[in-house]
């Protein structure tokens, strides 16, 4: 469904869109069960009125992507009739000693079960011809999703497991408590292994995008339009109704052209298709520098 305001469709993405894993500590999809007609309510009197939402995430603003993605899935838990968040970004501490925080330790309403959940949205572009976590690195080149799964299982999900928590915890009445993680965004894969690649630990229905060095560029439809989009935006799929605002295929060239002489940094490229009176997102990749990583 298209919403008419991008802030509704980072919420809805952020909540239906697919995990990037398939292992036993992902949040099971029943602890958040909820009547489909209520949350497609919910979304349609955001879209009508997104005011309450857009003062939320104002009040928690954030230049990182990370902590919009998790003040959204706030929002949503907040909203959500079966569950309590019971703590959100709790630090745990020993003596003056920060040693790790708790994204969110949330319960369930009607199971009585309450769970530790670490949220996390990520999106990493895969080396060619490499099959490991380790290979999945960042546009800028400086950080892998091996690493990022490293910290993920063997810190922030042992957090509930060191003394200082489980002291915090059964004050709380809440120990032993499970702890999961809700890791979403895309994968990107050179063009030419974005069908073809699997891996036992990944979500078969992962979200995937498109990668290509930037001497690869010259591969670009003429028929379609295309749009540099803001770390920010990254969440959910673009919509346009004015034209003016995406570039030729020429344009989109030059534009890289001129952005890659002065940075390496890669650039999220988001193609369009005219569908009737409105320009909608085909597909998306990053354009990286030709010596990535």
């Amino acid at each position: 469904m298209l919403y008419k305001n991008k802030i509704v469709s980072d919420l809805e993405q952020c909540i239906n869109g697919n995990y990037i894993l398939n292992d036993e500590l992902c949040l099971p999809l029943s602890f958040l069960k909820i009547d489909e007609q209520i949350l497609e309510n919910w979304f349609c009197e955001l879209d009508n009125n997104p005011n309450e939402l857009i003062n939320f995430v104002e009040k928690h603003h954030s230049k990182r992507l990370g902590r919009y993605f998790e003040n959204l899935m706030l929002f949503y838990f907040e909203f959500h009739p079966n569950i309590e968040v019971v703590e959100f970004g709790k630090q745990i501490f020993s003596g003056k000693i920060t040693i790790g925080e708790i994204d969110f330790i949330l319960k369930n309403k009607t199971t009585k079960e309450v769970v530790h959940l670490e949220t996390a949205v990520k999106y990493f572009a895969k080396e060619k011809n490499k099959s490991d976590f380790y290979s999945y690195i960042c546009p800028n080149g400086t950080r892998n999703f091996g690493d990022k799964l490293d910290k993920t299982f063997a810190k922030q999900l042992k957090i509930t497991e060191r003394s200082e928590t489980i002291e915090y915890l059964k004050s709380k009445n809440i120990y032993p408590i499970k702890s999961y993680h809700f890791i979403k965004g895309i994968l990107f894969y050179h063009i030419d292994e974005i069908k073809s690649f699997e891996h036992e630990n990944l979500n078969i229905s992962h979200n995937r995008g498109w990668w290509i060095y930037k001497n690869e560029v010259s591969t670009f439809s003429e028929k379609s339009k295309y749009k540099i989009v803001h770390k920010l935006k990254w969440l959910s799929k673009e919509n346009e109704r004015d034209v003016s605002l995406l570039l030729s295929k020429n344009e989109i060239i030059n534009k890289l052209e001129i952005h890659f002489e002065i940075i390496s940094q890669g650039q999220l490229i988001v193609e369009f298709v005219e569908k009737k009176d409105i320009w909608i997102e085909k597909s998306r990749g990053f354009v990286l520098d030709n010596n990535w990583p």
